[in-house]
């Protein structure tokens, strides 16, 4: 996603998270390789936090990261290493797919502080494009084969 958009979903975030609580924190599961928990992270009206299974996304993070960025390495399909009702808001981009819903909905509700902000995005991409076209041959080539991705659709339960 270009830098730009990644800025503008970071800034709706936090116009989003605001609250009058002298712990406003958002806690990002998938964080990745930050890309939208950069600008999250460099915010000052929030203490970001972000969680992800992948060592290497996350050191890939931490390299190019702002000094307020918190890392954890964490499975979000086990308890959350998370004080309860210590977060205003819970955002995942492009990996509620990879989570079991119940273990989000569960651990959401323990470590909400109150707000009870749950933000999930994803990317709509062109159908021409070469990575949708790509996908589709995927899928189609999985089919073919009795079998199913793991793609938009097939959430984890």
């Amino acid at each position: 996603m270009p830098a730009e958009v990644a800025r503008q979903v970071a800034q709706t975030i936090v116009g989003l998270t605001k609250a009058p609580a002298a712990s406003n924190t958002v806690i990002e599961l998938g964080a990745g390789t930050g890309q939208i928990g950069n600008d999250l992270a460099a915010a000052a009206e929030i203490r970001y936090l972000g969680l992800d299974l992948s060592h290497p996304m996350l050191a890939e993070f931490q390299s190019n990261a702002p000094s307020a960025a918190a890392l954890v390495q964490a499975d979000a399909d086990a308890a959350w290493p998370i004080a309860d009702r210590a977060v205003n808001a819970v955002f995942m981009a492009r990996s509620l797919h990879l989570f079991s819903i119940d273990r989000v909905a569960a651990e959401t509700l323990r470590i909400n502080a109150g707000a009870a902000l749950v933000l999930v995005g994803g990317v709509k991409r062109d159908k021409n494009s070469l990575r949708e076209q790509m996908r589709d041959r995927m899928r189609s080539l999985l089919g073919a084969k009795g079998k199913r991705g793991r793609g938009r659709g097939a959430a984890a339960n």
